[in-house]
C-alpha cells in the first residue's frame, strides 16, 4: 500500500519530468528560430522574423522587445496572428497598454532582476488602472526577462504578456532565458558587424584621401622639379664655364663663385631626393635588374668621394673579403645607398677613417660602412631614419646642413630592393651603417605576380594597387651626392 505521501512523491517526479521535457523541447525550437534567420538581413528585419517566430513558440499574445540605452525602450513588438497587428501596429498597441513611464519602469525591475513575471502587467508597472479613452484595462499575465550577450552585457529587455487566466510561472523562466540571450548575442553581432562595416568604409575613405592626396604631390613635385631643375641648371652651368675659363680670378671671387656651384649642386641634390621619396611613397618603383660585381661598385663609390675624403685628411679605404662576388640586383640604386652611407660618415668624421667592408654568406651580401666620427647618442639612433630627421651634433653649420632626407630614402630603397639597413653607433667613437641585399633579387616577391619571368626592367607595385602615377622625369646625376 503506498500511503498518501508515497502518492504525492511520485506525482511530483512525472510533473517535473514533464517540465523538463517541455523545457528542452522549447530550447530547441528557439534554437532553430535563430540558426534558420536569413542571412544578410538587417538587424531589424531579424529581429523582427525571430520574435513572431517566438510569439508564436511561447503561445504570447503580445511580445516586444526594448532595446538597451534608448530614451523610450519601446522599438519592436508583435501580436499574435489573430490579432493581425505585426510589427510597428503592435508596438503601438503596446503603447496603449502600457505609457512611457510603466514601460521604463519594467525595464527597471528587469535589470535589477534579470527575470520576472507576474499576473497583472499594469498594476506591477504603476500603469493607470484605465486605458486613455477611460476603459478599464484587463488584467494581463506577463514574462519579462534580460537579453544579455555570452560576455554577460544588457542590449534589451523582452517581455511576452497574454491573457491572466494563462498565467507564466517558474518553469518557463530557463526558456526564456535561452530564448533572450539568443537575442542577445543577434543584437551584439549585429552591432559589431555595424561598426566593422563603419570602421571599413572610414578605412576606405582615409586610404582614398591618402592616395589622392599623395597622387597630387606627385604631380605638384614632378612641376615643380622642372621649374626649379631647368634654372639650376644653368646657373651650375654657367657658374663651371667662368671657373674653368677665367684664370687669374680674384681669390674672393672665385671662392664666391664656388660657394655658388656648391649650394645650387646641394639644392638639386634636395631636389631628387624629395623626387625619389614621392615615387616611392606612390608605390612606383622602377628596378633595372642587372648582374655585376659588387666590388666593382664599391670601389666606383670610393673614387667618387675619395678626393672630398682627402680634403678632410680622411682615409677612405675598402675591404673585399671576395672580390669575385656578384649580385644580381639595381646597380644604380646600390650606388645611390652607399653614396649616401659614406658621404655622411665622411661629413661626420674630423680624423681618422672611413671604411667600406663587404661580406657574403653565400644568400647575403652585407656591406658595412664603419667610421671614427663624433657617433650618435643611443636616444637618437632609433630617429635617424625618420624624414627630415637628423642628431643633435655640435658640428659646425656645414656639417648640419642638409635636409634628413638621405637615411630616410636608403632605408626604403634598400627595402624595395629585399634588403635593411641597420645601424650600431658610440658617442665620440664612431658608427656604423650595415646594408644587407640578397644576392639575386627575387622579382616574383616584390612584384606579387608569381611564375612569371622576371625582364630586366620592371616596375615594383609596392602597395599592390591601382595607384594613379605620372610619370616624373628626374634629371639623374650619379655622380652627385
Amino acid at each position: 500500500t503506498v500511503g498518501p505521501g508515497g502518492v504525492r512523491g511520485i506525482a511530483r517526479d512525472v510533473t517535473d519530468l514533464r517540465v523538463a521535457d517541455i523545457q528542452r523541447n522549447r530550447a530547441l525550437r528557439a534554437q532553430q528560430i535563430f540558426n534558420n534567420l536569413r542571412v544578410g538581413q538587417s538587424l531589424p528585419e531579424q529581429l523582427d522574423d525571430a520574435l513572431a517566430r517566438i510569439g508564436e513558440l511561447c503561445e504570447a499574445r503580445w511580445l516586444i522587445l526594448m532595446l538597451e540605452n534608448t530614451l523610450d525602450p519601446l522599438r519592436y513588438g508583435w501580436t499574435a496572428p489573430d490579432a493581425a497587428r505585426p510589427g510597428e501596429e503592435a508596438a503601438r498597441e503596446w503603447a496603449g497598454l502600457l505609457d512611457r513611464r510603466a514601460r521604463q519602469e519594467l525595464y527597471r525591475r528587469v535589470r535589477e532582476r534579470d527575470f520576472c513575471y507576474g499576473t497583472d502587467l499594469h498594476a506591477d508597472c504603476g500603469a493607470p488602472a484605465a486605458a486613455p479613452d477611460g476603459a478599464p484595462r484587463p488584467p494581463l499575465a506577463y514574462a519579462a526577462v534580460a537579453a544579455r550577450e555570452a560576455g554577460g552585457a544588457l542590449h534589451g529587455v523582452l517581455v511576452l504578456a497574454r491573457g491572466a487566466a494563462d498565467a507564466f510561472n517558474p518553469w518557463d523562466e530557463i526558456p526564456l532565458r535561452l530564448i533572450a540571450n539568443q537575442l542577445g548575442n543577434l543584437i551584439a553581432q549585429k552591432y559589431l558587424e555595424s561598426q566593422i562595416l563603419v570602421q571599413n568604409r572610414e578605412l576606405a575613405e582615409r586610404s582614398r584621401r591618402a592616395t589622392e592626396a599623395t597622387h597630387l604631390k606627385s604631380r605638384f613635385l614632378s612641376t615643380i622639379s622642372h621649374e626649379l631643375r631647368t634654372p639650376l641648371h644653368a646657373i651650375i652651368g654657367f657658374t663651371e664655364v667662368v671657373l674653368r675659363k677665367t684664370p687669374g680670378l680674384p681669390p674672393r671671387r672665385q671662392k664666391n663663385l664656388e660657394t655658388v656651384l656648391r649650394n645650387a649642386e646641394h639644392l638639386l641634390t634636395m631636389i631628387g631626393d624629395l623626387l625619389d621619396l614621392s615615387r616611392i611613397e606612390a608605390g612606383k618603383v622602377k628596378i633595372l635588374s642587372e648582374n655585376f660585381l659588387l666590388a666593382e661598385l664599391v670601389q666606383d663609390v670610393a673614387t667618387t668621394l675619395r678626393s672630398l675624403a682627402s680634403r678632410k685628411r680622411l682615409e677612405l679605404r675598402t675591404r673585399l673579403a671576395d672580390p669575385g662576388l656578384r649580385v644580381v640586383t639595381d646597380r644604380a640604386k646600390v650606388r645611390q645607398i652607399l653614396i649616401n652611407l659614406v658621404y655622411n660618415a665622411i661629413k661626420f668624421t674630423h680624423e681618422g677613417m672611413v671604411e667600406i667592408a663587404v661580406e657574403s654568406d653565400g644568400h647575403t651580401a652585407s656591406i658595412a660602412v664603419r667610421d671614427t666620427g663624433i657617433g650618435i647618442d643611443g636616444a637618437q639612433l632609433p630617429l635617424i631614419f625618420d624624414e627630415f630627421a637628423q642628431a643633435e651634433s655640435n658640428q659646425s653649420e656645414e656639417a648640419r646642413g642638409g635636409a634628413g632626407l638621405g637615411l630616410t630614402l636608403s632605408r626604403k630603397l634598400a627595402r624595395i630592393l629585399g634588403g635593411e639597413i641597420t645601424a650600431v653607433s658610440r658617442v665620440n667613437e664612431g658608427s656604423t651603417f650595415m646594408l644587407r641585399l640578397p644576392l639575386r633579387i627575387e622579382w616574383g616577391q616584390l612584384s606579387q605576380e608569381r611564375g612569371a619571368k622576371a625582364p630586366p626592367l620592371f616596375e615594383v607595385d609596392m602597395f599592390d594597387n591601382e595607384i594613379p602615377w605620372e610619370e616624373i622625369e628626374v634629371d639623374d646625376q650619379p655622380n652627385e651626392v
